[in-house]
């Protein structure tokens, strides 16, 4: 169970191997689609992060874009150019900034509760990221209340 957590690769043994111990755990049972993809590690999901963040937020600016030539252009500089505000509330680059806050602090559930609120584009550009850390989430609950069980019994 150790290893399912620091590593990023399936675990297929160390869930037999649980399964073996706890048959009839619902938190084992649970975990057996999870072993066989893994999920990355909270460290990778941070790194994945720094290079994701101006994509989201790029992604927010282009779809925000409008018509006509100032809207091209506007859509152009944001190809590359990403100048962020901080503290901007409730827009894509504020749901960002908190999230790299809860995420610099490992508190990854509710960084994932902050991207959740983001929508079209930007919230496209974030969906493989969630998806990987929702895996990893639930990887890490699961196996905290399987120990908990085993220090039980």
């Amino acid at each position: 169970a150790a290893e399912a957590a620091r590593s990023s690769g399936p675990f297929p043994q160390a869930h037999a191997a649980l399964a073996t111990l706890l048959p009839n755990d619902a938190n084992v049972a649970a975990l057996e689609p999870l072993a066989r993809t893994g999920a990355p590690t909270r460290i990778e999901l941070r790194d994945q992060f720094d290079h994701l963040d101006n994509e989201i937020i790029r992604a927010a600016r282009q779809s925000q874009a409008g018509g006509g030539f100032w809207g091209r252009i506007q859509a152009a500089l944001a190809q590359w150019i990403v100048v962020r505000q901080s503290n901007a509330g409730d827009t894509p680059e504020g749901i960002v900034e908190r999230a790299e806050q809860y995420l610099a602090s490992d508190r990854l559930a509710e960084a994932i509760q902050e991207l959740n609120r983001l929508t079209g584009a930007s919230k496209r550009a974030a969906q493989p990221w969630l998806n990987d850390a929702q895996r990893r989430l639930e990887i890490d609950q699961r196996i905290a209340a399987i120990r908990q069980e085993l220090s039980r019994s």
